[in-house]
């Protein structure tokens, strides 16, 4: 397990985050693209994501429709995201897709902010 110590407050880390998807790219060198699709609520959105190519092209680049939502829950920040299908975003030749069915990795962060990821069959 991977754990990462900062000296600053959850609600930075999760701001940061959640506020600045499309920059994803300039700080975290496995994306080729990010970007918010939709903004469902103020705490739901959709995005699509591209992850660069891995071994120079063995494992092709992903791309990945998900939904994610956060909620607060005493000091703790949840966020939840799972793989999802959009009728705008249609898989391409070009990418191999992040199939909804699939589930992409289920994860529990310890600290203040807390990532869960599951599967989903969810239908736009």
């Amino acid at each position: 397990m991977l754990f990462l110590v900062v000296n600053v407050s959850a609600e930075v880390v999760f701001r940061e985050d959640w506020d600045h998807v499309p920059d994803y790219p300039k700080w975290n060198p496995n994306f080729l693209h990010t970007e918010v699709v939709l903004d469902i609520t103020s705490r739901c959105r959709l995005t699509y994501q591209v992850t660069t190519p891995i071994g120079n092209g063995l494992i092709w680049s992903r791309d990945a429709v998900t939904i994610a939502y956060w909620n607060k829950e005493g000091d703790a920040t949840y966020l939840a995201f799972s793989s999802t299908s959009w009728p705008a975003l249609p898989p391409s030749n070009r990418y191999v897709r992040c199939e909804p069915q699939l589930d992409l990795d289920t994860g529990l962060h310890n600290g203040r902010i807390r990532l869960l990821r599951s599967q989903s069959n969810l239908e736009p």
